[in-house]
Order: structure tokens, then C-alpha cells, then sequence
């Protein structure tokens, strides 16, 4: 068995996309528009690699670099995916292959955020070859959109189902925007709650350049709530591949009187799921730092999502 990380010189998006398009749970970090985007806005650069087997892909990795003088940072986020589940002598050599590639210098920076379970087998393979253990991995949930609406209801916490009900009651009118034409809007809410709460999220160079790359292929989906013709709530979901990501979300106080992001991702529910996303990554929870969010998130999960904690982050 012969397994190598061969990387692509200037792939062009259909490539990766290709590549892409079966992952099951495709992370938005290891997609094509988010490594273009954090390229142009804050200067990361990327490296396309393709695991082959034989000759044959079985999955891929996209691994960042960023330069500052002498020094670099590097940064594996939630990848290596593969086509097929692959087995623990398939995943030791594309860790261990990986590991090699990008082997820092000592003054340089690694960062490996492995998109495999805290539990998983192939969190112990990860320090058995070439990664050391930094600190507690990412946290997300996952929901599966296959999932009729009816009997996701019915399943999901009680309370939150209330709160759906009091939004479908008021007169919270729901829109969706796959031009971005509301998108200044939200990004000036967003950056200003980041400042005032003091947590980092995506920057406004980021997000506009990643509406520049997934409103031409309909991977853009904004849902804003308006009350009254005001708006008063937002979030914005990102489609790559199968999946797709709950990226940013605001609410001010009118919407969150009549629960509007809650009729929001209800309506981004229905609307992903009639493009054919099977999941929805929801972007990540942290029940220390943001205790809130989390029990917001966790509302909606049935017995058919899944929370996932991430193998810890190495280096």
C-alpha cells in the first residue's frame, strides 16, 4: 500500500470541488472559497494536497501558511477528509506523511486541529505519529438535515420548540438573501458585538470576500428577521460540498424579545435542505466562555445529530 499527499499546483475550484463534493461532513475550512478567502483577506496561503492511494484520491487536506520575517505559522484546520472511512493504517500514514510536510523549524508555528473525535482510535494515532498534544480540541454539533421538519420538532427540546412557536406567532417576517445585498448590515452588527463582548469571530475583509466567491456558485445564504419593516435579527449559513456552516449570528433586542433567531435557523433548515445539504456544522460551542450560545445550539438535537468533541489540538 502506497499512500502519498501529492500537492496540487494551482487546482482550480472545480478540482477541489470535485474532490470535495462526497465528504459527508466537509468542514468549512477545508473548503476551496474559505482558503481563497482568508488568503485575500488576512494572508494566508494554501496548499492543496491530495491523498492518493496507489495512484488513486481517497481524500485530500488543505494546510495554511502564513509568513512574518524569517518565521511562519502553519495551520491544519479540521482536516485530513477522506472519500471512505479509512482504516487505522490508512490514517496513521496520511497523519505521519502530513507530519513530515510540514515539520516546523524551531522558531516556526504548528497548529493541527484534528476534524476526528476526542474518543476516536484515531485520536491516540495522531500523537502516536509526529503530533504533540496542545490544549482541548474543537467542539461542535452537527445536525442532520435529512431529518424531516415535522419529526424534528417533535424530537427537539421542549422549550426551544416554545420559543419556535412565539416567533411564528409574532410578527417576525423571515427573508432569505442569497445575494448578500444584507450583508454590510450584518457584518457592522457583528463586528461591533465582537468588540463589545470582547470574542473573535470572522472579520469583515473575510466575510465580504467570501460572499465574492459563494454568491456566483449559490453557496451564500443570509436569513435576516425584520419586525414591523425593521430589522432586528441575522445569521449567515455558507454551503460547501454536502454540508454546510452556521457562521455568524446577531440579534439585538427586539429580536431576541420574539426569539427571531430561532425562526431563523428554522428557516435555514428548510432552505439548506432544498439545496441538498445533508448537514449543518453550527459553528462551534463552548459551554464555559459561552454558556448561552451552546444551550441555544443544543435545543435542536435530536437523536439523529451528533455533538462532537474534537481530538485535542496539536502541534
Amino acid at each position: 500500500m502506497s499512500i502519498d499527499l501529492v500537492a496540487l499546483t494551482e487546482p482550480a475550484k472545480q478540482d477541489w470541488q470535485a474532490l470535495t463534493a462526497s465528504i459527508h461532513r466537509l468542514p468549512l475550512t477545508q473548503s476551496w472559497a474559505y482558503a481563497e478567502a482568508l488568503a485575500s483577506a488576512r494572508g494566508w496561503l494554501p496548499t492543496y494536497y491530495r491523498v492518493e492511494q496507489d495512484g488513486a484520491a481517497i481524500g485530500g487536506c488543505l494546510v495554511q501558511e502564513k509568513h512574518s520575517g524569517l518565521s511562519k505559522t502553519i495551520h491544519i484546520e479540521r482536516g485530513p477528509f477522506f472519500i471512505a472511512q479509512p482504516s487505522p493504517e490508512q490514517f496513521s500514514s496520511v497523519v505521519r506523511e502530513l507530519a513530515a510536510l510540514t515539520k516546523p523549524r524551531w522558531f516556526d508555528r504548528r497548529r493541527f486541529y484534528p476534524e476526528v473525535a476526542e474518543t476516536s482510535p484515531e485520536a491516540t494515532l495522531i500523537l502516536d505519529n509526529g503530533f504533540r498534544r496542545l490544549e482541548a480540541g474543537y467542539r461542535t454539533i452537527w445536525l442532520d438535515l435529512t431529518v424531516p421538519l415535522a419529526q424534528r420538532r417533535q424530537a427537539m427540546r421542549q422549550n426551544w420548540r416554545s420559543a419556535l412557536s412565539k416567533a411564528e406567532r409574532s410578527k417576525l417576517e423571515i427573508t432569505v438573501d442569497a445575494d448578500a445585498n444584507n450583508l454590510n448590515w450584518l457584518a457592522a452588527h457583528h463586528i461591533s458585538a465582537m468588540r463589545k463582548q470582547h470574542y473573535i469571530g470572522p472579520s469583515g475583509p473575510l466575510l465580504f470576500k467570501l460572499a465574492e466567491l459563494t454568491v456566483p456558485t449559490g453557496d451564500f445564504c443570509l436569513i435576516r428577521a425584520t419586525y414591523l419593516g425593521k430589522p432586528v435579527a441575522g445569521a449567515l449559513f455558507i454551503r460547501h460540498g454536502m454540508a454546510a456552516t452556521y457562521l455568524i449570528g446577531w440579534s439585538g433586542k427586539v429580536g431576541r424579545k420574539y426569539n427571531a433567531q430561532h425562526a431563523i435557523l428554522w428557516q435555514a433548515l428548510e432552505t439548506l435542505a432544498g439545496q441538498d445539504v445533508t448537514q449543518l456544522d453550527l459553528g462551534g460551542i463552548n459551554p464555559d466562555r459561552a454558556s448561552g450560545v451552546t444551550y441555544f445550539k443544543r435545543g435542536m438535537i435530536t437523536s439523529a445529530d451528533q455533538e462532537v468533541i474534537g481530538a485535542p489540538i496539536c502541534r
